[in-house]
């Protein structure tokens, strides 16, 4: 069961929040404050996964209250409810879980309460990588998750660049940052879709989508420009050569 805790000093807010999240029968509101001061309390008390905070209480600001829950607990997700949209750029600096508006939509809810729950999901399966070794037979992967043993992020798949690996080391890189992943790149590309993702060389896997260049290189290899931030350069070998210009079409030049 997911505990949440709600943090509200209006009590109509308080119990539609409740009843929406109530829906959900691997939810469960676990406590309910009016206040800060009450709302950290609780938190200790119950150490609930999720904290639905309204930003603007009486006694401390909702952002304030996000970076003392987190200072204990770092793998809280924090959702801001708050009537004040204005707030959402600091909301998100503080790698807020997500952000809804009052008065609230019971579908937009939903979603972040399904964002949560993939996100558990996929945690609890990078857990059982870690100890075995080796993931689970399961189907394509949508979505995985990435990051240190301090934070986990959930990365959509069709947002991955390319996948490096280097030094026994596997990393996913997104548009604009990087992410280091618990699988091996093998690993990884056996459960990503192969209509969008390639492997080039023994130590890259791009996603075909994101190929801006293929420039021609020594002895029949290439070099792959992608369209991330920094324009990264991908090599391409011999051995995948051929298989690339099948995927992507590329005939000889007659």
């Amino acid at each position: 069961m997911i505990k949440v805790l709600i943090v509200d000093d209006e009590p109509p807010s308080q119990a539609e929040l409740s009843y929406i999240i109530n829906q959900h029968p691997d939810f469960t509101v676990a406590g309910v404050a009016g206040s800060g001061k009450e709302a950290f309390r609780l938190f200790s008390e119950i150490n609930p996964q999720v904290a639905f905070l309204d930003i603007q209480l009486y006694d401390i600001n909702g952002l304030e209250l996000a970076e003392k829950i987190l200072s204990v607990r770092k793998d809280t997700f924090i959702v801001f409810a708050t009537a004040h949209d204005n707030f959402a750029v600091k909301a998100f600096d503080l790698n807020a879980t997500d952000y809804v508006v009052k008065p609230f939509d019971e579908l937009r809810v939903y979603k972040t309460l399904d964002r949560i729950r993939s996100y558990l999901s996929l945690k609890k399966r990078q857990e059982k990588v870690q100890l075995s070794g080796r993931p689970p037979a399961e189907e394509t992967l949508d979505m995985v998750c990435a990051g240190d043993s301090e934070k986990w992020c959930v990365v959509d798949c069709s947002k991955i660049v390319y996948i490096m690996a280097e030094e026994r080391k596997t990393t996913l890189k997104l548009h604009q940052m990087s992410l280091p992943s618990v699988y091996t790149l093998k690993d990884l590309y056996q459960r990503l879709n192969k209509r969008d993702f390639l492997q080039v060389h023994r130590s890259y896997v791009v996603n075909l989508r994101y190929i801006r260049e293929i420039i021609p290189w020594f002895h029949g290899s290439y070099k792959l420009v992608m369209d991330d931030k920094e324009k990264s350069e991908v090599p391409v070998s011999r051995n995948f050569a051929k298989q690339l210009k099948q995927k992507l079409g590329i005939k000889p030049v007659e």
